[in-house]
């Protein structure tokens, strides 16, 4: 493992281990140890990113339900591939080198798991959104 795997692994935040078991896909496994510990390190970059996309963009943002609010954002995450790309450049860009490999292996799967869970974290913190 080289100096930058280990550096980029000692910068994740803890999360408990959720239960798999033997069974576990590959990917959900990537999942839980790969994406959720670095999009929860770079939570505030993800916010950050999208509270300046919601600025450029609709500036009526918070005026919306919260209806229309889940619906621009899922919009946004699924229209925009500037965007989408952006932010799992900032998620991709903490691979260790070995992970980096096994994303590119599995790509479709791992993205689409990647774009679920960025538009989760993005949607829990509509609080922060809501304060533009």
């Amino acid at each position: 493992m080289s100096n930058r795997d280990k550096e980029q692994l000692a910068l994740r935040p803890y999360l408990p281990k959720i239960d798999q078991d033997k069974q576990s896909k590959a990917e959900e496994r990537f999942q839980n140890d790969t994406l959720r510990p670095i999009l929860k390190y770079q939570q505030a970059v993800i916010i950050t990113l999208m509270k300046n996309y919601v600025s450029r963009h609709k500036a009526n943002y918070t005026s919306m339900g919260l209806t229309e609010k889940l619906s621009f954002i899922a919009n946004a995450l699924n229209k925009d591939l500037k965007l989408k790309y952006t932010l799992h450049g900032v998620i991709i860009g903490y691979f260790t080198n070995e992970e980096l490999e096994e994303f590119t292996t599995n790509n479709q799967a791992l993205s689409k798991r990647l774009s679920n869970l960025l538009q989760q974290r993005i949607t829990d913190s509509m609080m922060l959104l809501d304060n533009l």
